[in-house]
């Protein structure tokens, strides 16, 4: 059977599958009559059989044979039920495929042509045009565009590559190998066939590795479709783990690790890891607690059960033998676990309880080696998960457990608000925030290890990225990474930021998150989670008045005194993203806290409005240009430091998409205007934080002083544009000679700021 094509799946009229689907319907319903009459009627021949006076042969051979004709009837119809369920889920899930393609080609960029490799898949390239000279430079976003595209188009193809697969092997397995009888593999639905022959290629790789075998390379690409395109299936994922039980899913995770990182093979290592990470979300579909939940020993065809939960949770703490004849290395079940955790969105009510009994745990035992252990260098061997150099090679259980709490971010919030111990025999109450972060004198903050099976490198110390990750979602309330519209603030998620900040924000604790700090590698989550509250940080640098302009949701109150509010700023603007992420965040609600003063400037002049409405900004922006002149100077390379501020800024623009978007919408302004809006603030944005690397390195080697006053006269101008900005938000025009006015008073005061910084 060939790869379907492109054209097979743009092209083809699935109405015929789907009066298949309404002709086998019609044929179950009937075989049901059938079958229900000749069995349980009292006219039917089962029972004028069983009531029949008869001796002799008719007694034992006739009255058999009627029996079995009526079984046959019953599996002609679960027959006939199997058939039709596979068919009609092909069928929809087929329908709503091809519906994609279609949408995702009719409304592409006109620039995009789509080739049809013939081979199952497509290369989208840019179109080209009689008289073109040449090769046209192509923007970033073009090429993310195009790439896209085909990305979305190939996976749509492989994902109605391995439906039509499935359906194939379910038909098969229902006909069964003879067909003068019935009575074969059922399936109430697609997603049963899918799991089960997802869950027998699973335990041909446990039974394999045992042997010092493995599964081939297409057996190990039909499961890793198979889990890809079935990971958020909610009767799948449960009919997977709970097939396999909570052991041999540990193992197996683990097996696959060793086993691909020691192949040497990159095309199964890849296929290895992307069935790892599809186990993850698998999981956390399976986890998904649903509403009105009862507790049950099984749960029902959609939730893993909270006995299954329970197993898995005894586990965690004991050594989980992998059977494995390459490696002598035993880890406990919670290493293995917190792999699987680094992918999917958990349910706080699953994800949370275990993850206070890892960390109490560890506490228990009182030493990282003593709790978790860490494998001797094998060769050859990379990690017990293939995330590898991203995240480490798996072994601190609590890298895992920080991933999977930055992709949830109800149980991130939840999580370091919470504490373990107290009570007799536990260590002393200790609250996760203070054991991950230290006390507030800077002591105690958890000690990470290096993760790498390999070398014993410092650079392979990847969990504080991943508490970063953890912090920025519990206080966004988004997933890290995910690039949507900011969700209204909690309460909770508030009260986080202001101790990150009080923390933070001077004194020993403020040591480890700068250069060369135990927890430096935290400073660009701590400024994204300064961006995402700059309404409210400027809103404390402005004495508690922001102009009328509301928090986004529950606000975050900081001390009174502002001096550890400007402290925490400059601390983590040591780091270039960190940096980045509050200058665009600030020129994005400076404009807005404009825009109201400018329309309702009351009793003031526009220019007085506008000085008063620049100050909070200017003190950000003062505050963040100490943080980066500091981290300059103390550069071992300060013309590549003032590169990577440079790129960062580039790239950083997301925030005032977002933030301005915020407040537009506010001010009911949109469409077009908008969009011109946020481009004119992004560009001054760039263009005046932006500086020469090769002068500002020198400047700086020369007089620190003189670089910061240089910053001030480009952050003068920068908050020129905010007002402009502000004003074409309240419907001015830059040119109205009283906007220019007000834009002046706004320059003067920033340079004022900087004054106030030194």
């Amino acid at each position: 059977m060939g790869k379907i094509t492109f054209a097979d799946l743009r092209d083809v009229d699935l109405g015929a599958l789907g009066e298949a689907v309404d002709d086998w319907k019609t044929m179950v319903d009937a075989l049901d009559d059938i079958a229900e009459h000749a069995n349980t009627h009292n006219s039917g021949m089962v029972r004028l059989s069983e009531n029949a006076r008869w001796a002799g042969l008719n007694a034992t051979v006739t009255r058999e044979f009627v029996k079995k004709t009526g079984n046959e009837f019953n599996d002609a119809h679960a027959e006939a039920r199997s058939i039709w369920s596979v068919l009609r889920d092909a069928h929809t899930e087929l329908e709503e495929i091809q519906k994609s393609l279609r949408r995702a080609v009719e409304h592409r960029d006109p620039m995009l042509v789509v080739i049809d490799n013939g081979d199952g898949t497509v290369k989208v390239s840019f179109a080209t045009y009689p008289g073109d000279s040449g090769p046209i430079q192509r923007t970033d976003a073009e090429i993310e565009a195009r790439d896209a595209l085909e990305r979305r188009l190939n996976r749509l193809i492989e994902n109605a590559e391995e439906i039509d697969a499935s359906l194939n092997r379910a038909l098969d397995k229902s006909q069964g190998p003879d067909a003068r009888n019935f009575g074969h593999a059922t399936y109430d639905s697609l997603d049963d066939a899918q799991s089960e022959r997802a869950t027998q290629l699973a335990e041909k790789s446990l039974k394999l590795t045992e042997q010092g075998k493995q599964l081939s390379t297409k057996e190990l690409t039909e499961w890793q479709l198979l889990m890809e395109h079935n990971s958020k299936d909610d009767a799948f994922a449960t009919a997977f783990y709970r097939a396999l039980g909570p052991e041999e899913a540990l193992r197996l995770h683990a097996q696959l690790g060793v086993d691909a990182s020691m192949d040497g093979d990159k095309e199964r290592l890849e296929l290895a890891r992307h069935i790892q990470n599809s186990m993850g979300v698998t999981l956390a579909t399976a986890t998904d607690l649903p509403p009105n939940h009862q507790p049950t020993a099984a749960g029902d065809k959609t939730y893993i059960g909270d006995r299954w939960i329970a197993d898995l949770k005894k586990l965690g703490r004991e050594p989980l033998v992998l059977n494995h004849p390459d490696t002598a290395y035993t880890p406990r079940g919670y290493q293995v676990l917190a792999n699987i955790f680094r992918h999917g969105e958990y349910d706080k009510e699953f994800l949370n309880p275990i993850a206070q009994d890892m960390v109490l745990f560890e506490r228990e035992n009182g030493n990282y080696y003593k709790t978790w252990g860490h494998p001797s260098p094998e060769p050859g061997q990379r990690g017990i998960d293939l995330s590898l150099g991203k995240h480490g090679g798996g072994f601190d259980p609590m890298t895992g457990l920080m991933e999977a709490m930055s992709h949830s971010p109800e149980a991130a919030e939840e999580f370091f608000h919470g504490s373990t111990g107290g009570g007799e025999g536990n260590p002393k109450k200790l609250s996760n925030f203070d054991y991950f972060l230290g006390d507030e004198n800077g002591k105690g903050a958890r000690t990470w290890r290096p993760d790498s099976a390999e070398i014993w490198n410092e650079k392979e110390i990847n969990g504080v990225d991943s508490l970063g990750r953890a912090l920025e979602a519990a206080t966004s309330g988004r997933p890290y990474g995910d690039e949507g519209p900011s969700v209204k603030h909690t309460k909770e998620g508030a009260e986080l930021v202001e101790k990150l900040v009080s923390r933070f924000g001077g004194g020993e604790p403020a040591t480890l998150i700068r250069p060369g700090g135990e927890l430096e590698a935290l400073t660009d989550s701590l400024g994204n989670v300064a961006a995402e509250y700059m309404h409210d940080i400027q809103k404390a640098m402005n004495g508690g008045d922001l102009g009328g302009i509301e928090s986004h949701g529950a606000p975050a109150e900081f001390r009174k005194d502002g001096e550890y509010l400007s402290r925490f700023i400059e601390n983590v603007s040591t780091e270039p993203d960190s940096y980045a992420a509050i200058i665009h965040a600030q020129q994005a609600v400076s404009a807005e806290i404009m825009r109201e003063a400018l329309l309702d400037p009351g009793d003031k002049s526009l220019s007085e409005a506008a000085r008063q409405a620049a100050f909070p900004g200017a003190e950000v922006a003062a505050a963040a240009s100490v943080g980066q002149a500091d981290a300059i100077a103390e550069a071992d390379d300060r013309v590549k430091k003032v590169e990577e501020f440079n790129k960062s800024i580039e790239t950083a623009d997301k925030w005032i998409g977002r933030l301005t978007e915020m407040g537009l919408e506010r001010a009911k302004v949109g469409g077009d205007v908008a969009g011109w809006i946020i481009e004119d603030l992004r560009e001054a944005t760039v263009e005046h934080f932006k500086k020469d690397p090769e002068a500002a390195a020198a400047e700086i080697a020369e007089d620190r002083e003189n670089f910061i006053a240089s910053e001030r006269w480009n952050s003068a101008d920068a908050m020129k544009e905010t007002v402009y900005a502000g004003a074409e938000q309240a419907g001015m025009s830059r040119h109205d000679e009283n906007v220019g006015d007000a834009a002046t008073a706004a320059w003067q005061e920033t340079k004022a700021a900087y004054e106030r910084s030194k």
